[in-house]
């Protein structure tokens, strides 16, 4: 698949039987041992901040539920995005992330 900058790509995959799947190679999270090839993106290797630029949910995540979408992205925030980034920055990227998703209007509902 080619993708130009800014473009959100989705991809789900049904459970299997535990084969490596094409997610979890991109996000780093398989044990490399056993698997051969290289990953490319347009035919390039993965950059080094492949994974600051990208983001991967698995099937099965957990969100506090008792927690808005917008604390739910705040938390998130605090854990993977630098601590030399400001709260204002954070909360820019944040708002940029919902307005992108069109989650706007539930920015403020709690996660069911």
């Amino acid at each position: 698949m080619k993708q130009n900058n800014g473009i959100l790509l989705g991809h789900k995959e049904e459970r299997n039987d535990g084969t490596c799947s094409l997610l979890n190679i991109l996000a780093a999270r398989k044990d490399p041992a056993g698997l051969s090839g290289d990953v490319l993106i347009n035919g390039t290797p993965l950059s080094n901040n492949f994974k600051c630029i990208s983001g991967y949910v698995v099937q099965d995540d957990v969100v506090m539920g008792t927690l808005t979408v917008r604390e739910n992205l705040q938390f998130s925030a605090a854990l993977h995005l630098p601590t030399s980034m400001t709260n204002h920055e954070k909360n820019e990227r944040i708002n940029k992330i919902m307005e992108d998703l069109d989650l706007e209007k539930v920015a403020d509902s709690k996660i069911m």
